[in-house]
């Protein structure tokens, strides 16, 4: 029993990073639309936006629009930083804690 507890830790501590966030008893997930995650999420702290092109053979097609939020939640918890790509959360990252 202890072996089978055991391997299942390791493999829990072998999982790679999540993909996912938690606002109160909510789930934000990649691939969430911009919208979603503000309603469920709230404002976050701090936002930067900016553009970057889309070249295709060295000629500029379009742009992405990229937004980087910074959610804060508190002393206890780490901050939050979301990247979305057009409207869509593409990326989650942790950063230290909050204040």
């Amino acid at each position: 029993m202890k072996k089978i507890v055991l391997g299942i830790f390791c493999i829990l501590l072998a999982s790679g990073p999540a993909l996912a966030l938690r606002c109160g008893n909510k789930i934000v997930d990649v691939g969430d639309r911009l919208h979603k995650v503000q309603r469920l999420c709230g404002d976050p702290v701090f936002v930067h936006s900016y553009d970057l092109p889309i070249l295709v053979y060295g000629y500029i097609q379009g742009y992405n629009h990229f937004e980087v939020w910074t959610y804060n939640f508190g002393r206890n918890r780490f901050m939050q930083e979301l990247i979305f790509q057009n409207g869509v959360l593409r990326f989650i990252n942790q950063l230290d804690y909050g204040y």
